[in-house]
């Protein structure tokens, strides 16, 4: 599924690491190929029990949780 999300991306092979905005990333698992790869994320999700799921590779730390926004 997570190289899927990197297909739908349709980014040029060649191309430099971007900067990825993941609205609606559930538990972040597409992001784990995006980090892979070289890339740049933000995860999005309005549901709280998602992001407490997240999936959090090295480096790319949970900076902020708003609960109240859901």
């Amino acid at each position: 599924m997570t190289n899927r999300a990197l297909e739908l991306l349709n980014l040029p092979p060649d191309a430099p690491p971007a900067f990825l905005l993941d609205i609606g990333c559930g538990s972040g698992l597409s992001g784990e190929i995006l980090d892979e790869q070289g890339h740049i994320w933000v995860g999005l999700d309005i549901a709280p029990s998602m992001l407490g799921a997240l999936v959090l590779s090295e480096g790319n730390p949970l900076m902020e949780k708003d609960r109240d926004c859901a």
